[in-house]
């Protein structure tokens, strides 16, 4: 998960095809057989946005959680792990979830307060994600993984 200096999360905007419902998420994907975290952070970062990751020093885990969902009619059940990466805010050259083959998850790009976050009315993943990134800030440094599932 990428933060600024000002603290805001960068977030992405993708439509559930089958339900047509939208969520904020952060950036990610899956690890690939013999790939490290980092190089699967790398990865992820330049096919969903285009954007190049140098000079990040080494990304914290800071949280973990087995989720349950349903994509476009199927069911997944899946392990997530969220790094924080502190950055310069940037405006990505693209936004979308997934390979580029399916266009229904083509994303939108935003940066997101703390405050904004706590007011929205808006689907967004992980759940509590301002109180959350509230206790990192409060917590800091963090010496374990803390996990969020619901």
């Amino acid at each position: 998960m990428f933060v600024d200096a000002t603290g805001a999360v960068f977030l992405m905007r993708i439509i559930e095809p089958h339900s047509g419902q939208g969520w904020w998420i952060t950036p990610g994907g899956g690890i690939e057989a013999g790939e490290t975290p980092l190089a699967a952070l790398r990865r992820e970062a330049s096919e969903e946005l285009g954007v190049v990751l140098t000079h990040i020093g080494t990304p914290k885990a800071v949280w973990q959680r087995q989720v349950a969902l349903s994509w476009n009619g199927n069911e997944f059940s899946q392990h997530e792990t969220f790094y924080f990466i502190r950055c310069e805010r940037f405006d990505p050259p693209k936004c979308e979830d997934g390979d580029g083959q399916n266009s229904s998850v083509a994303g939108e790009p935003r940066w997101w307060t703390t405050t904004e976050l706590r007011g929205s009315s808006e689907n967004i993943a992980p759940e509590g994600l301002a109180q959350l990134l509230e206790a990192l800030d409060r917590d800091a440094p963090l010496q374990t993984v803390r996990d969020i599932s619901v």
